[in-house]
């Protein structure tokens, strides 16, 4: 898999307070890192249909994988863009494209950076949706 933009966030704040309740649980912290994935793809839904390609055909094809542990036991979870076109061309390859160019002696295509776009945008706001996020898990067990 290509990476398009690494996005990474420290939610130590918010982990904290579910740490101290004692429900920093494997299931909140999926549960963060969905409601993060669906934010960063709904920024990149809104990114592609700022471009001046017609880059909608992208946004069907966003998918978040399933969450899962780097070697340090860290839970992740990426976003991609899933499946082939009609030539066997992987469309992730092509939204790589597409996000940074392509130099001009390939056949020039500026670069649209709408993941890149999208991911600086979900970094300003990603707060809002983790602690969002973190009262719907709070109240429902009864904390809030």
């Amino acid at each position: 898999m290509i990476p398009l933009a690494q996005f990474e966030y420290s939610v130590n704040d918010l982990i904290q307070a579910l740490d101290k309740a004692d429900l920093f649980d494997a299931e909140s912290q999926e549960r963060l890192l969905k409601a993060g994935s669906d934010h960063l793809i709904e920024q990149i839904k809104q990114e592609t249909n700022r471009s001046t390609y017609n880059l909608k055909w992208i946004s069907p094809k966003l998918k978040a994988g399933k969450v899962k542990r780097n070697k340090n036991g860290d839970y992740y979870i990426t976003v991609t863009v899933n499946g082939k076109n009609e030539r066997g061309e992987r469309l992730a390859t092509i939204a790589f494209v597409f996000n940074y160019g392509r130099q001009k002696k390939y056949g020039l295509i500026k670069g649209q950076y709408f993941w890149t776009r999208a991911v600086k945008s979900t970094d300003k706001t990603i707060n809002q949706v983790y602690e969002k996020e973190v009262n719907k898990i709070l109240q429902e067990r009864g904390l809030s």
